[in-house]
């Protein structure tokens, strides 16, 4: 938060419209409103006189990666306003009912793509473990490619995430104040999600329980082509299909569980109380 969020917070926690603040300093209105609204900036001296006016130090008040409600907690009691940690909260940004849509729509997008980019690292050696029973050349050529090709993608997933929710970090890291409608639209979403959260989580879970089955079999297989059949390049084959085949149960059901974990801590910290 900069120096001008600052002010205009810090004035308003306390109730007092921009004369009344600029009353306390001993400057004009016109100054603590071209001050908020970032035209100008105090000079020292002012900025000292806000520090003792608010309880905070120079850093606090300056620096835009100091956290206003860490400096509030951290605040002198005799600087604290009157109705106490209420109005400290008032200091926050609001959370306006277009910035939850907006933040809820970003989220979905966001658990698509790290739930991609988790089922991609974990299909990542499907090919070369399968390719590698049969060949050591198939799966320099093809497998490891393939390989690279997926954890490259997933990575860029990663990245594109974080990128798109760049702009809700107050969000994330929980420096906001719900406005009007906010927290009954997030509980109302909250509810129609949860029949989907149940039914995501219980098809992820089975799954990767069912992920068992085909590397089991293929474990089975191999063992009996082996000791029947003496193959051991078709043992190991059957083997690599096996993990292959438990590689491709378990990536759409992880897929499946992270995505539906992200939306749901999406709704939590959008009704999440501060304390």
């Amino acid at each position: 938060m900069n120096l001008a969020s600052k002010i205009a917070c810090l004035r308003r926690a306390r109730g007092w419209s921009q004369e009344e603040l600029a009353g306390r300093l001993g400057v004009s209105r016109q100054s603590v409103s071209k001050w908020e609204s970032g035209a100008s900036t105090p000079d020292l001296d002012r900025i000292v006189a806000m520090c003792g006016l608010f309880g905070l130090s120079a850093d606090e008040l300056i620096r835009p990666d100091v956290d206003l409600d860490d400096a509030l907690s951290s605040a002198a009691p005799d600087a604290a306003p009157d109705g106490g940690e209420a109005d400290a909260r008032c200091a926050l940004p609001e959370l306006s009912l277009t910035e939850a849509y907006n933040y809820s729509s970003h989220c979905q997008s966001n658990a698509r793509m790290i739930a991609r980019g988790v089922a991609a690292c974990i299909l990542s050696p499907t090919a070369l473990i399968a390719l590698e029973a049969i060949s050591d050349l198939l799966a320099t050529a093809v497998g490891l490619p393939a390989l690279l090709v997926l954890v490259a993608w997933g990575v860029w997933q990663f990245v594109c995430a974080g990128a798109l929710m760049k702009p809700f970090e107050f969000i994330e890291k929980r420096r906001f104040s719900p406005g009007p409608g906010v927290e009954e639209w997030a509980n109302e979403a909250q509810n129609q999600f949860r029949p989907r959260l149940a039914r995501d989580l219980a098809v992820g879970i089975a799954l990767c329980v069912a992920s068992a089955i085909p590397a089991s079999v293929g474990s089975a297989l191999a063992e009996y082509s082996a000791e029947i059949a003496g193959a051991s390049a078709g043992s190991a084959f059957l083997e690599g299909i096996g993990i292959a085949g438990m590689l491709a149960l378990v990536a759409p059901g992880v897929y499946l569980i992270v995505r539906s974990s992200i939306l749901t801590e999406s709704y939590k910290k959008l009704l999440r109380k501060r304390s």
